[in-house]
């Protein structure tokens, strides 16, 4: 008969044996089933930002216990034997058997000192869909940042900071990793010493909660920004300090949507090697070696708020000479890529100044050729700039 009378430990004594016993068998195919849904949520998880939910199917959970070794009836009944199991229960991802294996596969990692199964094994656990997906629902229930990236584009990149851990590592994936490398250091003692049913639940509910508190860190901040429109603005207020770029309200906005696209596609996309193609006319520079100069710029972080201002210089520079004019017209690259040798603009020469920086820390071909040769300086200068007018011009195709 299960027992309501007092707190049990049934995970402990009679489900764990049950895993460990599993995993000594098919470990081989637990990890590849933990790699199968990685690489199928490698967008979602390896973004600056969580704009998407990652979503957790049945399909998902099937192929956990058939990688696993064991039949999800196989743990209900189990599991009928712990105090809470037919009795309302918080959090509610204690009476998911599929969570609970993975408890008790936690514990079998850390028992055996197999730090990297233990970590993918709580990295895996917490993009199930009681965890991030659940809590993801509950943070964006409106607006979700998929439909307003640049909102959450603004958020990344003027409201938070290294504290942040999605600041500090650059993706959704490496701060749920942290998370879980600090959640296992607080309680992995605790786990491998054997902990009672509850205290098992209160460890899921631990972990939910540093997910939640992730999650709503970002998503207070994203919805300021959203509901000020304060990232409308953001990209004009900082040219228009001089006459230069002055420039209608809505073209401000129109600059600020398409500069957010443009850095959101060179963040998260690898280098569009048929954008450096179309400069191969160019005999001083090749295809391949524009290729690897932006993909050395864009993967240094710290280029990144500097790469934005490039893009909303282009952008603004041309909407103030061309009203009415939308970057997705032919004549933004015309005009972008004329060269202005004598200009007496601040930012067209600031423009000009941070692409030879990059190309001074990032090229050495440029370091050892450019310096005896104009034309072969102005070459590399007017390629990079064209690949970033390029994908301007293209995230400018969706804008209009």
């Amino acid at each position: 008969m299960p027992n309501y009378g007092k707190i049990t430990n049934v995970i402990t004594e009679d489900l764990y044996p049950v895993v460990a016993e599993s995993l000594d068998k098919n470990l081989r195919k637990y990890k590849a089933m933990i790699a199968e849904f990685m690489n199928k949520s490698h967008d979602g998880m390896y973004e600056i930002a969580p704009y998407d939910n990652i979503y957790y199917s049945p399909s998902d959970k099937q192929k956990f216990f058939a990688g696993l070794g064991i039949s999800e009836q196989e743990v209900v009944n189990i599991m009928r034997n712990c105090f809470y199991w037919n009795k309302p229960y918080n959090p509610q991802v204690a009476k998911e058997p599929y969570a609970i294996c993975l408890m008790a596969a936690l514990r079998y990692f850390l028992k055996n000192k197999k730090q990297q199964e233990a970590e993918l094994t709580a990295i895996y656990l917490t993009f199930s869909g009681k965890i991030y997906a659940s809590c993801f629902g509950a943070i964006f229930p409106k607006a979700p940042p998929s439909r307003y990236r640049a909102v959450m584009d603004y958020v990344i990149n003027t409201m938070v900071n290294e504290k942040f851990d999605i600041k500090r590592y650059g993706n959704v994936f490496g701060a749920i990793r942290s998370l879980c490398i600090t959640f296992m250091g607080t309680y992995g003692e605790e786990l491998v010493a054997g902990p009672d049913d509850d205290r098992y639940g209160k460890l899921l509910e631990a972990l939910r909660g540093r997910v939640l508190s992730f999650l709503s860190n970002l998503g207070n901040l994203y919805y300021e920004a959203y509901n000020n429109k304060n990232y409308l603005n953001y990209e004009s207020d900082n040219l228009i300090d001089g006459e230069e770029f002055r420039i209608t309200d809505n073209d401000a906005n129109t600059a600020a949507r398409i500069t957010a696209a443009a850095i959101t596609y060179m963040a998260n996309n690898t280098v569009n090697l048929a954008f450096c193609n179309e400069y191969s006319n160019d005999r001083n520079i090749r295809p391949t070696e524009i290729k690897d100069i932006m993909e050395s710029i864009i993967s240094d972080k710290k280029n990144m708020v500097e790469l934005r201002r490039v893009c909303n210089i282009l952008i603004c520079d041309f909407m103030r000479k061309h009203k009415g004019v939308h970057p997705s017209n032919l004549e933004f690259m015309a005009y972008s890529l004329k060269e202005q040798p004598n200009t007496s603009n601040s930012y067209i020469i600031e423009l000009n100044n941070t692409i030879v920086n990059w190309l001074t820390e990032n090229s050495e071909n440029y370091n050892r050729r450019a310096k005896s040769r104009a034309s072969t300086a102005i070459s590399y200068r007017k390629a990079i700039k064209y690949y970033i007018c390029r994908v301007i011009h293209h995230v400018a195709l969706n804008e209009a």
